[in-house]
């Protein structure tokens, strides 16, 4: 892969930028910034031009810097379209589809999809990642990945995302909880639909979140706020499949979608609830890196994943 280009051994020069300082970038870098400078000023001797203003707090660029950092950025993109092809050439020789999700969403969604299209194509292989959002939108962008499922649309402007599906959310309590008894007539199974009862009995239970940057984190913290519940933290975790289990074992009360209620090993030991409409129904997309185009394989995996309705 032709990886030796000016985007990539000159990129210190965005460091800089950023950083408005040789010395704070020189420290990014993980370099001395005597070092940072004499690489600098080789740099700038070979063009026969000055990048940077150095009397301007932050350093700034100058006229030839601007133009030569518009000129890096297309060499970039330039060199991500050709890797990306390349990628989808290889991709589709081999027949690999790469996707990625929280292990919640491979076991509801993609089992089934992936037997479908093995079936018509036993050659076909597909690599599977389960990892947070913050992982799974890393390896997109670094092109790892061909599309990974998430369920919101606040990720970096080079990905772009399409609607799968919708799914209904659940208040989640461990069995084991006295309320039960007292709520009785307003448990549904995971897919049912209720009545919802006067959420702030809640108010001092405990509670099990997920980490601050995921969706369904914030979606709880705004139910909690809305209906005046002070949770006690016992617990974070990092997958809704983990916390899904930790309900059934009476750690705490959690929200979960009817998929993450089905797949726990001891789904006897949590008591559902339906909650407001304004927050059972929440959509589910496929991200995807818009400069890396799709293989024929894995949009066919898509359009497998896809409500008739989506």
């Amino acid at each position: 892969m032709l990886t030796d280009n000016e985007s990539i051994r000159n990129g210190f020069i965005f460091t800089i930028l950023e950083n408005g300082s040789l010395t704070k970038a020189a420290r990014e870098l993980n370099i001395s910034q005597p070092a940072l400078s004499m690489k600098l000023g080789k740099l700038e001797e070979s063009l026969g031009m000055l990048l940077f203003n150095r009397e301007t707090s932050p350093i700034s660029l100058t006229a030839e810097g601007k133009l030569y950092v518009d000129y890096l950025k297309k060499q970039k993109v330039i060199m991500d379209e050709f890797t990306a092809s390349i990628a989808l050439l290889h991709n589709e020789r081999t027949r690999r589809i790469r996707i990625g999700g929280p292990e919640v969403y491979v076991k509801s969604l993609v089992v089934d999809a992936v037997q479908r299209i093995r079936k018509q194509d036993q050659s076909c292989m597909v690599e599977i990642r389960n990892g947070s959002q913050k992982t799974l939108i890393s390896l997109a962008e670094q092109g790892e990945l061909d599309f990974f499922i998430c369920t919101t649309t606040r990720i970096p402007e080079v990905l772009e995302t399409v609607p799968l599906r919708k799914e209904r959310l659940y208040l989640c309590l461990p069995a084991s909880l006295p309320i039960n008894k007292k709520l009785q007539k307003y448990m549904t199974g995971p897919g049912g639909h209720g009545k919802c009862f006067d959420f702030t009995l809640l108010d001092g239970y405990p509670f099990i979140f997920l980490g601050e940057d995921q969706p369904l984190q914030k979606f709880i913290l705004r139910f909690l706020e809305e209906f005046r519940i002070t949770p006690v933290t016992r617990m974070r975790v990092d997958q809704v499949a983990t916390a899904v289990e930790f309900v059934a074992a009476g750690e705490g009360i959690f929200i979960a979608s009817a998929s993450a209620i089905r797949a726990c090993s001891s789904r006897i030991d949590i008591c559902t609830y339906a909650l407001p409409d304004s927050y059972s129904d929440r959509q589910i997309y496929a991200a995807f890196n818009r400069h890396h185009a799709l293989s024929e394989s894995a949009l066919q995996l898509l359009s497998e994943l896809k409500e008739e309705d989506a």
